[in-house]
């Protein structure tokens, strides 16, 4: 470890840190959470049986989370190129996914989203071999995740299944890809959101789905998300919108809240340049998330970076929290809090 220009081993920092902990004043209350942050990494758009520098992704992946001591991983879909899974023994699942991700900080959960490749195979798939690997999380096609799970009440982390919203490609009739949508029920899954979001307490509300609702990437803005998914986050809050599709790493601000994509796991595509955009860059990467806990109720922050494949820092940013109440305008799609 380095501080200050020294080097420390791991015992040594760990030795310094709790004598320095000891002499510390910290109210009993929030002793607990003020110790150590939530981290945990997103990645997206990712399984190519390594290449692409899928490898070298999930190297740098492993060193931040090997650095920040992370919880857990969240995908935002397209897990395996190009045909998805189509059962739990597909050999994917070694050669795009348990023969990739080996670093030990990488053995934590993986909490998945499906994405449109996802769903030119086989989606119930993925949840059967949840049922096989206690890495891999996810007992439905959408689903949520308590931080108070981790000892974190301030957010919590909601996973929806976009492919159902996405009425371009998902009406495609006597495609393969139809034939699996079509099981699914858009209204319902959107009657459940608001549902989760309006029982969510967290200061944080984060949601996570394949498709962008905003983008300058090669895929551009999702036609009908501005009508559906999009109301429904600012009415209730929700700080941030983690996506992929889009193979890049793009940091868009709106109307209150973050667009973050998360979609250079392995291939990348070009972005646009747009002036309003904070950040858009066609690398592959993976975004690390971090929580930390203040001495006080409220006083918390969550943040972000972009890695790259390398290592390399590329974007830090910090997620406000929403203001209770939001009032929502919607006007050529867009929307002020």
């Amino acid at each position: 470890m380095d501080l200050g220009g020294a080097k420390y081993s791991r015992r040594e920092s760990l030795i310094g840190l709790s004598a320095i902990a000891a002499l510390t004043p910290v109210s009993p209350l929030f002793s607990q959470s003020t110790r150590r942050a939530l981290n945990f990494l997103v990645v997206g758009d990712w399984g190519r049986g390594g290449l692409f520098r899928q490898r070298d992704v999930a190297q740098q992946m492993g060193a931040e989370a090997a650095r920040a001591s992370s919880r857990f991983i969240a995908t935002t879909g397209d897990n395996f190129y190009t045909f998805g899974v189509f059962d739990r023994f597909d050999p994917q699942w070694k050669t795009s996914f348990e023969n990739v991700y080996t670093h030990e900080a990488l053995q934590i959960p993986w909490y998945a989203t499906l994405g449109n490749h996802d769903y030119y195979g086989n989606p119930d798939a993925q949840i059967a071999y949840a049922k096989h690997n206690s890495r891999w999380v996810m007992n439905e096609r959408y689903y949520t995740i308590k931080g108070s799970d981790f000892g974190y009440g301030d957010i919590d982390l909601f996973f929806v299944d976009t492919q159902p919203f996405d009425f371009v490609w998902s009406k495609k009739k006597k495609s393969f890809l139809w034939r699996n949508v079509r099981k699914g029920d858009d209204e319902l899954q959107l009657v459940w959101l608001r549902s989760q979001l309006s029982a969510s307490t967290a200061r944080w509300k984060l949601v996570f789905g394949h498709h962008p609702i905003f983008s300058v990437g090669r895929h551009g803005d999702t036609p009908g998300f501005s009508d559906n998914l999009l109301p429904l986050l600012a009415q209730h809050g929700v700080a941030a919108y983690i996506h992929g599709h889009d193979h890049c790493l793009q940091h868009i601000s709106r109307g209150g809240i973050q667009h973050v994509c998360s979609g250079a796991g392995s291939q990348i595509t070009s972005v646009r340049a747009v002036r309003d955009v904070s950040f858009a860059m066609s690398a592959s990467g993976f975004a690390s998330f971090t929580l930390k806990s203040g001495p006080i109720a409220g006083a918390g922050t969550l943040e972000f970076e972009f890695i790259d494949h390398r290592g390399t820092r590329l974007h830090r940013a910090y997620i406000p929290e929403p203001a209770p109440s939001l009032a929502f305008v919607h006007d050529r799609q867009e929307y002020v809090s």
